[in-house]
């Protein structure tokens, strides 16, 4: 069967046994900021009189899942911010967008997501709750060819939302794509839009290169997710780990001086108020 490395880290297939549920959790303290750390740098402005992320020295704290785009005078502006996940199901990649999502419409953001897929009956409940709307395009497309070229189905599944996004869907000003890096050149076709791709881990270290078959077959999978990777205009990675295997395993984007900031997942700690019996 072929390696199913390509949203490895989320959740959610029609076969999962899983029993069906909605889960609800949230970050704490939110802040109008993305706070990061870059090796690089400690600030890092795209364009204009806009700051789509003030980076800061690690404080050893979980960093806040929320972006903004900060105008050059005290206040901030509200924005138009798109998110565009593989699978809204459950799972760490879906909780960490979710957080991001829900913060930044806190903030008075208008915020919306886009993905290939939404079980309502099997997600979290702030996907459901009405705080941003969630669109779905091309569920019909499928996840896999007799259980084979799950990647190669990923990438159209993507790729289908994307094109969806750019014809039907009026100028963002910041597009959030997770996990699948493919989609970052059809969105750059939005010249307005600034694109923040969030890479929770190199896909090509989580695929199986065993054979020659699967390597032939990965090859230009894996240079298609260095060279997509590298056009977004901001890249945030999960840990500084990750940022350093990034650097390790991207070595053209590397050379390139392209490196990741770091933005930790948001923890909540409403849990802990109260105490809990843990057997």
């Amino acid at each position: 069967m072929e390696q199913k490395g390509l949203l490895r880290g989320a959740s959610s297939a029609h076969g999962s046994r899983e029993p069906t549920r909605r889960l609800k959790s949230g970050p704490v303290g939110c802040s109008v900021h993305l706070k990061a750390h870059s090796p690089r740098t400690h600030s890092t402005t795209l364009s204009g009189s806009h700051e789509l992320l003030r980076k800061q020295e690690p404080s050893g704290e979980m960093a806040t899942a929320v972006a903004a785009v900060e105008s050059s005078g005290t206040k901030t502006k509200k924005l138009k911010i798109a998110v565009i996940h593989p699978d809204l199901g459950i799972g760490g990649a879906e909780r960490l967008i979710v957080d991001a999502a829900c913060q930044l419409a806190a903030h008075g953001h208008d915020v919306h997501v886009f993905t290939s897929h939404h079980d309502r009956n099997r997600c979290f409940e702030e996907t459901v709750s009405g705080l941003f709307p969630v669109t779905v395009y091309g569920d019909f497309l499928p996840r896999h060819v007799f259980y084979r070229f799950h990647a190669v189905c990923a990438y159209l599944r993507c790729m289908f939302v994307a094109l969806c996004v750019l014809l039907w869907w009026p100028s963002f000003d910041v597009i959030l794509v997770d996990q699948v890096s493919v989609v970052i050149p059809l969105l750059k076709l939005k010249k307005s839009s600034k694109i923040l791709f969030y890479c929770h881990f190199p896909d090509l270290l989580l695929a199986q290169h065993t054979t020659i078959v699967r390597r032939l077959y990965r090859k230009p999978i894996d240079m298609i997710e260095e060279a997509t990777t590298g056009m977004a205009d901001l890249i945030l990675v999960n840990s500084k780990f990750t940022a350093t295997t990034f650097a390790r395993t991207f070595c053209g984007l590397h050379a390139r001086g392209i490196e990741p900031g770091v933005l930790y997942p948001a923890v909540s700690i409403e849990q802990f108020h109260e105490p809990r019996d843990y057997k």
